[in-house]
């Protein structure tokens, strides 16, 4: 689920259904050629880790 997007990085952040709210589980950084608002459901492909935060890019919808 998207939670925001990050100017800086040109990057959305969202979370796994598998992640606590709370960000306690880290996040899912991913990068998207549309334009995605918080509460949307994507689908990601895990590029590499991050400590606890998950990279991708979004996949065709």
């Amino acid at each position: 689920m998207v939670e925001s997007y990050d100017d800086l990085s040109g990057m959305y952040i969202g979370r796994s259904a598998l992640f606590a709210p709370d960000g306690v589980d880290g996040c899912v950084r991913f990068r998207s050629s549309k334009n995605l608002k918080p509460g949307d459901f994507v689908n990601v492909c895990y590029r590499r880790a991050a400590g606890h935060n998950l990279i991708g890019d979004m996949l065709k919808q």
